[in-house]
């Protein structure tokens, strides 16, 4: 299908290594942890980023991505048709299979703590 490791399923789409610029529309998109409400979202990148997008990235990865609102998300390639689901989400998730998880974890962390 000409996919290769280094490119989003999406070919028009910025290599996966390459640092997320936003288009024109989105140049007031700030990472999760400075949006304010309303701001639109970028994600951070996993590899060969800025020190401050990797330090974004980790925080995701430490349970913020569980607060992430998706309709805020500027770039999202997971919503394109072409797009494989399993290359964004696991355990056979799509979008709204993430959004049940993530209201879960909220409730659970509500319950818990």
């Amino acid at each position: 299908d000409g996919f290769t490791p280094m490119m989003h399923p999406n070919p028009t789409s910025r290599p996966i290594w390459m640092p997320y610029v936003a288009p024109a529309e989105h140049k007031d998109a700030a990472f999760p942890s400075l949006a304010k409400p309303g701001q639109p979202i970028k994600l951070p990148g996993q590899t060969r980023v800025a020190p401050d997008e990797y330090k974004e990235f980790l925080s995701l990865g430490h349970g913020e991505l569980f607060e992430v609102d998706l309709e805020r998300v500027v770039e999202a390639p997971w919503r394109d048709r072409q797009a494989k689901r399993t290359d964004y989400f696991n355990f056979d998730l799509d979008e709204m299979g993430w959004r049940h998880y993530c209201d879960q974890v909220k409730k659970y962390r509500l319950e818990f703590t």
